[in-house]
This record gives C-alpha cells, structure tokens and sequence, in this order.
C-alpha cells in the first residue's frame, strides 16, 4: 500500500520500518470498538455475577480486566472459561458479555471491558 497511516516504534523510521516495527498500519485489520466501559462485580457468599448487554446478534470479539482482589487496583485479562474454581471469567453469547466468579474472596471487583464490532471466528 503507497497510502494510509502508519506509526512506528521509537527508534525505527516509518518509510523504511519493517511491520513488525510498526505500532500502527492501516495496510492491516484493526479491532473496531463497538462499546467500552468499567463494571462493578459485586461477590457475595464467594459468588457473583454481572451482565454487560451488546444486542449485536453474533458473538463479539472482546477483552475484559479485572481486579485480583477488591479494590487493590491491579487488573487482570480475564479467560473465557473457568479453569479453576477461584476465579472470575467472562462469558460472550449473541446478547450479553457476562463476567461470573467461581468461589472467591467476598468484596467489589472494578473492571473495564472492550467489545468490538468484530466477530468471533
């Protein structure tokens, strides 16, 4: 491509940087952001959930951070299914991003997500 928007890492020159020296190049697909936002997952009794409605039809590419403990403000990508009992995970159908818990501490857990007009494939 002879046109577009490119961005590279410091250091490197954008005419001559190589694609994986580029922090940006509209020559390749990016994620487009249908709706981004913070959530409160509240955990009671060592269990909790919370659903983000998306209404898009299809499932949705998505990435969602999580506190480790309540309110400690560090954040983690959360998985997509559980692989232990102790942990929170996030859900994505047609309808809903759902983020649940497994058995965890009791408390608020802040987190922010991203869901993008991109499907799943």
């Amino acid at each position: 491509m002879s046109f577009g928007i490119k961005i590279s890492k410091q250091l490197y020159s954008v005419q001559t940087a190589d694609p994986k020296d580029l922090g940006l190049s509209s020559e390749y697909s990016l994620f487009k952001i249908k709706s981004s936002g913070s959530f409160q997952l509240i955990v009671n009794g060592g269990s909790g959930s919370t659903v983000i409605p998306h209404n898009l039809g299809y499932v949705p590419s998505v990435l969602v951070y999580c506190e480790t403990a309540p309110g400690n403000g560090k954040r983690s990508r959360l998985s997509f299914e559980s692989h232990y009992i102790n942990q929170i995970y996030a859900k994505v159908d047609s309808i809903n991003l759902t983020i649940t818990t497994g058995s965890i501490a009791n408390g608020t857990y802040n987190g922010y997500y991203y869901i993008f007009h991109d499907p799943i494939e």
